[in-house]
């Protein structure tokens, strides 16, 4: 049963990863498509190991928010950037927001066993402040959508960089009070939902959260001896 959930996982990343690239890209090649499908079914085996090696439960509150924030990243740019350009371009090939809303996955819930491995309040809070800076780049894209119309894009990005501070606080200012407060506001609640999601003794039971943090700690504690023991320097891992 441990096996089955990170299977079942690995095979709801690879269908929506596959799903959304081949449905909202243009112009795509045969080598193209067995390309990225050979890369997301890579990417989503890595992703699932942190899950199957610490047993963790695929409906636990942390596993669902690290699949709602990878999701998120796989999906937004590519569906937003396909309504902009797709009247007017004959090809794109966006793949790479896919891969890494996958490689998301993976990187959150390692990073939720290591540090519940030392405490469930860490865990929640570091991992939570965490996945709500990821979220809020993908919602900033969309708000962006939603103002003007078209994604964020090369040309779109030129202006953010060469922006001046003083001008995006103008630019702030100009939404007035009420919709900055209700910004921030926004930005808190999605803060606190993350950590509360990522919480781990208030999303499992305190047993199944001492035996994922026995199997997290031992994993780890093998893995470093057998790093040390094998003599690799950090020059080599590099």
């Amino acid at each position: 049963m441990t096996i089955i959930f990170p299977v079942i996982i690995a095979l709801v990343l690879l269908t929506v990863g596959d799903s959304v690239f081949k449905r909202y890209n243009m112009g795509l090649a045969r080598n193209s498509l067995g390309q990225q499908m050979r890369r997301y079914i890579i990417g989503a085996v890595q992703a699932v190991l942190p899950m199957a090696l610490t047993g963790v439960s695929a409906m636990s509150a942390p596993v669902l928010a690290a699949m709602g924030v990878a999701l998120l990243w796989m999906g937004t740019y590519n569906i937003l950037y396909d309504k902009t350009h797709r009247a007017s371009s004959p090809d794109y090939d966006n793949h790479m927001d896919i891969a890494f809303g996958i490689y998301i996955f993976g990187w959150l819930t390692a990073l939720h066993a290591l540090l519940s491995a030392v405490s469930p309040i860490l865990a929640g809070v570091a991992v939570g402040i965490v996945e709500t800076l990821l979220v809020l780049i993908p919602l900033a894209q969309i708000a962006y959508y939603a103002a003007y119309g078209v994604c964020i894009d090369d040309a779109g990005m030129a202006p953010l960089i060469n922006t001046y501070f003083s001008e995006a606080v103008e630019f702030v200012k100009s939404f007035g009070k009420g919709k900055a407060l209700a910004a921030v506001l926004a930005i808190v609640l999605t803060t606190m939902v993350c950590m509360v999601a990522n919480t781990a003794r208030w999303s499992e039971s305190h047993e199944l959260w001492q035996k994922n943090r026995k199997r997290s700690s031992s994993f780890f504690m093998r893995l470093s001896h057998g790093v040390v023991s094998k003599g690799c320097s950090a020059k080599q891992l590099i």
